[in-house]
């Protein structure tokens, strides 16, 4: 009975533990876009969440020494798809404001042009072959966004996602 009770005890309080962390993962989750809230686009498959340096190199490899030596605490990947035309979000909270605008500035591509109104600095490029890049950078976070093909539709989708992101973070 002891044995059951001890047990019961490490379970409850592995509960305790793990229930911040999943408070803050469904928090960040809210954040982004749902099936058609942006007209057609849907979630192509499960957001991936890495909260460590195991599980983010799991997910991005020889980048996620970077991120997690600029304080990032949760780091969430969403793909999109409408028309066979695919978007990858990347959005990374980190622990201060300071790093957030560190991971953009040293992220930062000669091709860029500014993005007024979305974040607290934000760029978008488009001399990159076959797609847009839109990064930005709003109180704890830093959000990029690739779109895979190169019409102004497509450029227009991706500022979409971008603002709605940025809207909900504020």
């Amino acid at each position: 009975m002891l044995k059951y009770c001890i047990s019961c005890l490490l379970v409850g309080l592995l509960m305790l533990n793990a229930a911040p962390v999943l408070a803050e993962n469904e928090k960040v989750l809210s954040l982004i876009p749902e099936d058609d809230e942006i007209a057609g686009w849907l979630r192509d498959g499960e957001a991936a969440i890495a909260t460590d340096l195991d599980s983010l190199t799991g997910l991005i490899n020889g980048a996620a020494p970077f991120y997690i030596d600029h304080g990032t605490q949760i780091a969430l990947f969403q793909d999109y798809i409408k028309d066979d035309v695919y978007l990858m979000l990347e959005m990374y909270q980190v622990d201060t404001p300071q790093h957030a605008q560190q991971v953009y500035a040293e992220s930062y591509s000669d091709e860029s042009q500014p993005l007024e109104r979305i974040g607290t600095e934000g760029r978008i490029v488009g001399g990159l072959i076959g797609v847009y890049l839109v990064e930005y950078w709003q109180k704890t976070f830093f959000v990029r966004l690739t779109i895979s093909d190169k019409s102004q539709h497509s450029k227009e989708a991706v500022v979409t996602f971008a603002q709605f992101i940025s809207e909900n973070i504020e």
